[in-house]
């Protein structure tokens, strides 16, 4: 499956090629983080007359709940089959994370997603409502901050206050 962000960006008129290795590079040869640069483009793209319109989380959680035909066939059963196999040990169990530096509003509106991952982490918007138009970065998943969830074995449950002393 391409990425959901690339998917999303396609079912808008907006050429992924193009924004991918066009503007966001032009950003990131300028100095962006590339976390930061996609995101300034996911902006810049969205409100009135332009290609994303009034972006909100509900929108990209309903987009999101149109790729799981996207999945290849079977992948919800890899999920129970492992799980099938690792119940027959004792005090064992296996998790299923989901740590993208895509947006985590459409990563979860896939019902595969809610139904077969203990946590997602990805890159959040907010807006000035929590139904309103989405304005601002609320949390950013860049790749050293995906290294960090991975290393610590953070729960989503747990509140992960990151860069704070231990």
């Amino acid at each position: 499956m391409p990425d959901s962000t690339s998917e999303f960006l396609k079912a808008h008129g907006i050429d992924p090629e193009h924004f991918w290795l066009t503007e966001v590079k032009a950003l990131v040869d300028d100095g962006y983080d590339p976390t930061l640069a996609y995101l300034k483009r996911i902006f810049d793209n969205s409100g009135d007359g332009k290609p994303l319109g009034q972006l909100t989380n509900k929108a990209l959680s309903d987009f999101g709940s149109t790729l799981d035909s996207k999945f290849f066939h079977g992948i919800p059963q890899v999920f129970e089959d492992l799980r099938d196999i690792v119940s027959k040990f004792r005090d064992m169990k296996v998790e299923f994370y989901i740590v993208s530096g895509g947006l985590e509003s459409i990563i979860r509106g896939s019902q595969i997603v809610n139904d077969q991952f203990d946590g997602v982490y990805g890159c959040q918007l907010a807006g000035d409502t929590s139904d309103g138009p989405l304005r601002y970065m609320a949390f950013l998943l860049r790749m050293c901050s995906r290294h960090l969830i991975l290393s610590i074995g953070a729960n989503p449950t747990q509140n992960v206050e990151f860069g704070s002393p231990t």
